[in-house]
């Protein structure tokens, strides 16, 4: 986890999880940070964050994000 002028960056392996208080919402780990070849002005050239997690019966699943809803989960 990184911190620069108020931005939070995802690095491959961090813990995180869905910002947005819901229930069962899940730890997920970060498999990477997704960029596009050519960047736009828009996005800077970031498509997303792509984590992966485990359901209540052990099937992987994968989603990429959108950095504004995901939170790093501190070290405990």
């Amino acid at each position: 986890m990184t911190y620069i002028s108020n931005k939070i960056y995802f690095r491959s392996g961090d813990l995180v999880t869905m910002k947005h208080e819901m229930p069962n919402k899940p730890t997920m780990l970060v498999q990477s940070v997704d960029k596009m070849n050519i960047p736009s002005k828009d996005t800077g050239g970031l498509l997303g964050v792509t984590c992966l997690w485990f359901t209540n019966d052990l099937a992987l699943q994968t989603h990429r994000f959108n950095t504004k809803d995901l939170i790093h989960i501190e070290n405990a």
